[in-house]
Order: C-alpha cells, then structure tokens, then sequence
C-alpha cells in the first residue's frame, strides 16, 4: 500500500497499540475519508483476485475538526484464505477498498453479519496493496477516500396487522384471513402467507397467497377454512415474508403476528365462541302451521318500512295476492277459514328498558280496523354475541274474527317506545274454503341468517342455512303444485338462495313486491314465487323442505313458506270452431293433462251426417310431443253413413308419458245440410292411460257446430269531409275520406281500401290523402272521384265512389285565379271553426269550408298566408 505520511495520529497510535501486542500478521491498514459526519459508516476491503472474500470496518470519528477514518486491524486471516503464505514476508498483493451503500458486514475471519445501508458511498475504488508481514513499525494508509450520498435506499416491508375474524366458533366452518401490509417504499412480489393455530390435535396450518403489493398498501387474504371440534383457548400465528430476502426489507423481524382466542363460557365477552353462541347460523327452521284444501291470499297492502299503519284492499280490484301474482279477492261462495295479521319488526334494543328481555309483546299495541289484538305467537332471533342486544322477529295475530271477506282492513301499531324496534313490514294472510280439493301448507317463523360482517366474523354459506318444513304432498294426487316464500332485506337480490327438496339452489331467488317505488332499504320485503315440478315433489311418506341460505351478503331473515298444489283429471275436450261453419273446417281433439303423465289415450266420436261428413282424421302431436318421441296410431277409422268415428294412438319405445297439452287428433270435416242446421259432436268410449299402463280417469267436453246462413255482403259508404280542398304540394292541405258509415248486416267490416283518383291510395275506415295536382277544364274545377272498397269477414267486397273538389292554393273561390275575393271569404268567416256549425267538418257552411285552405277546421291567419303567398296565381 502507498505510504502516507501524513496519517493521523490517533491512527499510528491504533497500529502502534497493535504492533505491541507482537503476534505476527500482515500490517493493519487504514485510511481517512473526506468528511467529519461518515462515523458508523461501512468500508469494505477484498483482494482483487477474489472480490467475493472481503471484511468490513466501520468509519471513526477524527475528533474535533478533524475528517473521519477507518483501518483494518489485521489482514492475515483474509491472505490465509486466499492461500497467499506468510512466507517470505513483504510481499505486496494488491487490493480495492469501498464505502458501499448496501450489503452485509463481514469480519476477519469471513463471517457474514447482519446487514447494511450507508449513506455515503467513496465515487471510485481506492486501490490498495497489502503487504505480509511481521508488524514492523510501519503501516500501510490508503489514499484520501472521495464520498458522495447515495441514493435513497428503497425496501419493502410487510407486516401481519390483523388476524380475521374476531369472533371463532366451534363446530363451524370458520373461514380465516389475515390482513397483510407493505409499510415499506419499495413494492414487494406476491408470496406465501400462512397462518398457524395452535389447539388440541393440532397445529393446523393455513397458507394463502399474497398478491404484490405497492409500498403502503394492503391485502385482506383468505387462507382457509377451519372447523374447531375443541371448545378452547387457542393462539394464532401469521407470518408473511415475500420478497425471499432479495431484495431486503428493511425489517425482517416484523413479519409474523400472534393473536389469541379465548372462552370463559359467556357469549357476551369471548372470542373463542360455541356454535350456540352464533344467532345466525339457521338456528330457528320453520315447520308447518296450517294445512287443508281450499285458498290462500297473501297481502302485503301498502306496507313501507317504519310505517306503524298498513291498509290491506281484499276484493275484485284490491291489492296483489303475493301468492300467486292474482288479485287479492275471496271468491263468490267463499267462506273465511282463517286470517292471520303478521308484524315484522328489526332492531328491538332487548337489554334496555322499558320491558326488558326475549318477549317483544308489551312493546306496544296493534289492531286491525279500531280493534285490539292479542299476540298468538311470535319468534325472534338475535345475534347473540358480542355486544348482542338488537332483535329481529314476528308477531303472529290471529284475526280471522275481523276479516270475514272482501272489504279494507287498517292495521295499526300504536303505543310504542323509542329503541323498542321498527316495523319492517306487515302482510294479511287469508285462507278460505271455495270447495275445491286445492290443498296448501304454510310454515311461518324468523330466522336471520348472515356469513360474515365486516371483520367480525365469518361462516360458511352451509352454516347460515335454515328450513321451512312442509308437510308430505303426495306427486301422485296432484295435478300441479306452486310454491311461495318470503323473507326481509334479501333485496334487491343477491346472493341470497333458496332450495325446494333436491332442486337446484336458486341464487338471488327473492325480488320485490311488485309496483314498489324502489327494492331496498324503504320496501325490504322479497317474494319468490314459481310452478314447481311434480318430479321434485318427494315420494309419499316425506316431508317437502325448503332451504333458505345466505352467501355473501350482510343477513336477511327468513319468514313464510307456502305450498299449494292443484289435483285434478285429465281432460279430452272436443275443440269446435266459436262461430258458424260453411264448407270445410276442423275440429281438435285436445288433451288438458292437467300434470298427469300420458301415455296413451282412445276415443269414439259421433256426429250428424246430414249436416256435416269427415273428409280425414289425422295424428296431432300432443304424443309425440311434436314428433320428438316415437308414437303408434292403433286405430283411425270414420264412417260416414252412421256418423262414427274411432282414433288410438300410444307412445312407445320410451318408458315416460307427456304432461304438455296439446292435440290428440285433428279432424276436417265438410258442411252437407242447410243453412242453420247443427250437430253435436260428442266423444265416448274414452280411456287414457298412465306410463304404468293404469287407466286415468278423464273428464270429457263435448262440442257442437250449426251451418252459417248465407253471407250478405257489406255495403260501402265514401265521403269527403271537407268538400272543398286545396293542392297539398305548396301548404299542407289533407283531404280527409270517411268510410265510417259503411256497414255489414251480417258481420263485420274487416278493411277499408281507398283509390284516391289521383293516381294514389290509402287504407283505413278514415284516411288522409294529399293531392299534389288539381283538373281544371278552362273555365271550372273536374273533382277527383275517391272509390272505396269494403271487404267484410266472409270475403264479401262492395264499392263506393265520392267526389273530392280541389282548387289550387289559395283559391278560395273557385274561380281559378287568388285574388281579393279569396282574401274576402276569409275576412267574412275570420276565426269560425268547425265546431260553429253542424255536421261533420264545417256541414253546410260552404263559404267557411271554402276559406278553410289548409282543412285545419278554422280559418284564421294561417289561411290568409296562403292567399298572400300565392297572389295572383291561375289555375
């Protein structure tokens, strides 16, 4: 190394101090830097031959007024790794000195420490030669070291803020996250994050993946599922590094986080919770109420939410049944079976007074049309943790002695207390008898049902669910089946899902009621309503469920559930045209299943010969369902001479029947007797059969036709409204041609064609024509003649001609030149309108018809515009 003379003296005195101790290694060696503020700064010195193996110092105060240094307090180890011998000394090797501004200390014996960031760096390697030798009173000063700042170091820096959720529950599928944050400035890559619990049988491990996240942002991240059998004390450890150490983070000590759950048996205070303790897990299932045959009516009135008076409007022009979509209305003949008044109520402070507690009846009053009521039942449900103390519910009113029918009912909730809950709606609920073998069954309740809620907590979908039990429907006895529920805040729809029996889960299967000003916050009632397939009815002897889930949204509540099913027989009908028959015309013979599956169905027929005769009898498609499935026609014969005629047809090759309805048979048929006769066309002799090959019993509707009189035909009538018109091309001028008074004595009228004269053409009972061109014979004006023609509903034609007088613009007259005595006529009927006269249009007015130019019914400035315009103009 290159002497130096003027070192330091606190240097030569370092180096003496390590000279006295008298091992024998090479001279130390040193240096200063060129500035008083580099102390604590690392120098690093490698022999050129290998940079990979280096030690570091740290830089030295120089005291007062005087710049900083460094030295290396002995080289040998560093010669001796490199296999340069001690031996002979003085041999000089060469080597580099830098101040870096990142990397690890190392120290003479070649051990990595921890690592570094300077904030100064030297602008160029010093170079050095290092000498091996017994220390011999000299020692070896590198040149001047030049420094510069170096640039603003930037790392990443994740850390574990947060283990979620909150609150963890036993026997339920807790899904776990743990919040993740980069506090550095650098951006760090996507990585691992895990996440340990500690329990009995355990630990379990988590892991998740952390996206790359920019310097100061933040990651929620899912790291799985975990379901505790052990109620315990538990801890949690989340640990997120991802960067695998290059580049550096400024902290790699910060990146892990332990939480704790704890349980001391109370709900209110425990974050390590049982399931018990979780309200909204489907804890409150539904089970059948009410079951019978006859009607249901499900009004909801004009409910809103808060609202503490609901009116209900039951009658032929009253509310919507929710039920099925109909109108809210008993029928004729109908008798009140049951009525019942729901109240549906939210955020109920339970711990605070007045009335304390789980019961929700003193809380206020209601009635129904000026009279008290008396709570039957009610059900709530409430979170049940953590500060748990606002309770949802209903209250069941039994008030079948108030409503007896159609008429208005007011409910009315009154006496109420500040923080004792709001209505979230109301719904009247009528059951009545009309006699029919129509069944129903009606399950009602609450349960609130939620996943998660912020970073409280979170379940899966599977543990929010709950049920509404359905008494066993029998798919055999029923034609038809429908079902209708409803629940509170699951709209607008969501996530939120309902599943009847096996059926696939319908996501977002609750709506609005209809004609609410907005779905939401103000009306937060939703209906689901919709056929349900006899194949998703269980088997006799088992119950129908519902399921109501919650996915991932913030809760709603589940409320009512009714099914209603239809039975009834199949039906062949006779389908004979509505109106009288002439000629050839056919008759259908339909099958209504009525949901029963088909398979195979006979007839015979009867019929009149003297009045009408089969020509054919051909296969419809109500069996082979439009010729998708293989049919065989067994018979198809007809007589004529007795007025008979016999039709089979079966499915086959397949083992399922049809419930479409549709055609069995078609028939054409041909009129053979007089005007006015009729004949009955009457079906017997009528078997259908099921896919088991059992006979269903059927009902059957009969027909008759009757032979039209002759047709007579329609008479035309064509007039011009206005019986003095003018040229359409300069100012619009409409000839208005009215064929209203035309008629037909038999029928009707089915379409108005018009042959306007001028070479144009319209359609229609009344019709608008413009007139381009007028005829003028030298001296006087040669109307147009408009024909009409009238086609009646039997193909009957009739003709009527009228004729239409056009002037040319502005003349008002007649007389084929505008002049004053145009402008005159209309100065004479100045501001008269149509309605000043009698008839149609200006009647028999001719003057004012006349001065009428552009045939808008009043003669005004607009008509004198046109004479103005067109002055002096000749036809």
């Amino acid at each position: 190394m290159k002497r130096n003379n003027s070192i330091l003296f606190a240097i030569t005195a370092l180096i003496a101090m390590i000279a006295m101790a008298g091992s024998a290694s090479a001279d130390p060696a040193g240096g200063q830097v060129n500035s008083t503020a580099a102390e604590g700064q690392i120098v690093t010195l490698y022999l050129d031959v290998n940079p990979s193996d280096y030690v570091t110092t740290r830089v030295r105060d120089g005291g007062s007024g005087n710049i900083d240094y460094y030295y290396f307090s002995s080289l040998a180890p560093l010669l001796n790794r490199n296999g340069f011998s001690m031996n002979p000394p003085n041999n000089y090797y060469n080597a580099t000195i830098e101040m870096r501004c990142t990397g690890y200390e190392r120290d003479i014996d070649g051990n990595i420490g921890s690592a570094y960031t300077n904030t100064l760096k030297n602008t160029t390697p010093t170079t050095a030669h290092i000498v091996n030798a017994c220390y011999d009173g000299t020692q070896d000063v590198a040149t001047l070291m030049e420094l510069e700042q170096c640039p603003t170091a930037t790392h990443p820096d994740l850390v574990v803020s947060n283990i979620y959720p909150q609150y963890i529950f036993s026997d339920l599928t807790n899904v776990l996250s743990v919040n993740v944050t980069n506090q550095g400035n650098a951006s760090a890559v996507s990585c691992k994050v895990s996440l340990t619990i500690t329990h009995t049988g355990g630990p379990t491990v988590l892991t998740g993946t952390v996206p790359a996240l920019g310097a100061g942002s933040s990651a929620v991240v899912e790291v799985g599922n975990w379901k505790p059998t052990v109620l315990e004390n538990i801890s949690m450890t989340a640990f997120a590094d991802c960067d695998n150490d290059e580049p550096t983070e400024w902290d790699e000590g910060n990146n892990n986080l332990t939480e704790y759950r704890t349980t001391t048996g109370d709900c209110a205070v425990d974050d390590m919770l049982p399931d018990t303790c979780y309200g909204y897990r489907g804890d409150n299932p539904m089970t059948t109420v009410y079951e019978g045959t006859g009607g249901v009516i499900y009004s909801v009135g004009d409910y809103k939410y808060k609202n503490n008076t609901v009116n209900f409007n039951i009658g032929p022009s009253g509310d919507e049944n929710q039920a099925d979509g109909s109108t809210a209305d008993v029928p004729d003949g109908a008798t009140v079976k049951n009525a019942t008044l729901y109240v549906y109520y939210c955020w109920r402070k339970s711990v605070t007074g007045p009335n304390p507690g789980a019961d929700p009846r003193p809380d206020f009053e209601m009635s129904i049309n000026g009279n008290q009521l008396t709570t039957n039942e009610y059900y709530t449900d409430i979170k049940g943790f953590a500060g748990s103390e606002y309770q949802y519910g209903t209250l069941v009113y039994d008030v079948t002695a108030y409503v007896t029918g159609d008429g208005t009912y007011q409910a009315v909730r009154s006496n109420y207390t500040y923080g004792k809950g709001y209505v979230s709606g109301m719904a009247l609920l009528i059951i009545y008898d009309d006699g029919s073998g129509d069944t129903y069954r009606i399950a009602h309740g609450y349960d609130r049902l939620a996943t998660f809620y912020k970073t409280q907590y979170k379940v899966l979908p599977e543990d929010a669910t709950t049920t509404a039990t359905l008494t066993d429907v029998d798919p055999n006895q029923i034609a038809t089946a429908n079902l209708f529920t409803v629940t509170v805040d699951a709209v607008p729809p969501g996530s939120e899902s309902e599943q009847f029996n096996l059926r696939p889960w319908e996501v977002g299967a609750w709506d609005c009621v209809a004609g609410v000003p907005s779905c939401g916050y103000n009306y937060p009632l939703g209906i689901n309503r919709g056929a349900v397939d006899k194949s998703d009815i269980t088997a006799s002897g088992t119950d129908e469920v519902v399921k109501f889930q919650e996915r991932t949204n913030n809760g709603f509540g589940a409320l009512f559930a009714c099914l209603q099913a239809k039975g009834g027989a199949p039906e062949v009908v006779v389908d004979a045209p509505d109106t009288c028959v002439s000629g050839t015309f056919t008759v259908d013979i339909d099958v209504e299943t009525n949901g029963n599956e088909i398979y195979a169905v006979q007839y015979d027929l009867s019929f009149d010969p003297d009045v009408i005769r089969i020509l054919d009898q051909h296969q419809g498609t109500f069996l082979s369902e439009n010729g998708t499935v293989d049919t065989m026609v067994v018979i198809n014969e007809f007589d004529n001479v007795a007025g008979t005629a016999s039709y089979s047809e079966t499915r086959r090759d397949t083992l399922t029947g049809t419930s479409t309805p549709g055609p069995l048979a078609s028939i054409t048929f041909t009129t053979v007797g007089d005007p006015l006769d009729c004949s009955n066309i009457t079906l017997s002799g009528v078997v259908v059969s099921d896919a088991g090959a059992q006979e269903i019993s059927a009902v059957i509707e009969n027909d008759s036709v009757c032979i039209c009189e002759p047709n007579i035909g329609p008479t035309a009538v064509a007039k011009s409204d206005h019986k003095y018109n003018n040229v359409g091309s300069v100012f619009t001028c409409e000839a208005t041609l009215n064929g209203s008074e035309s008629y037909d004595p038999d029928g009707v009228i089915v379409q108005w064609s018009w042959a306007c004269g001028d070479g144009g053409y319209e359609s229609g009972e009344i019709a608008q024509h413009i007139y381009n061109t007028y005829q003028w014979n030298g001296s006087t004006y040669t109307p147009f003649t408009a024909t009409l023609t009238v086609t009646d509903d039997d193909s009957a034609t009739d003709d009527d001609d009228c004729e239409v007088i056009v002037y040319i613009a502005g003349d008002a007259n007649g007389d084929g030149t505008v002049n004053i005595l145009d402008a005159a006529m209309i100065g004479l009927r100045w501001m008269k309108t149509c309605n000043d006269y009698p008839g149609v249009c200006w009647g028999a007015e001719e003057m004012a018809d006349r001065a009428d130019l552009n045939n808008d019914c009043e003669v005004n400035i607009l008509d004198a515009v046109i004479v103005g315009t067109q002055w002096g103009n000749n036809a």
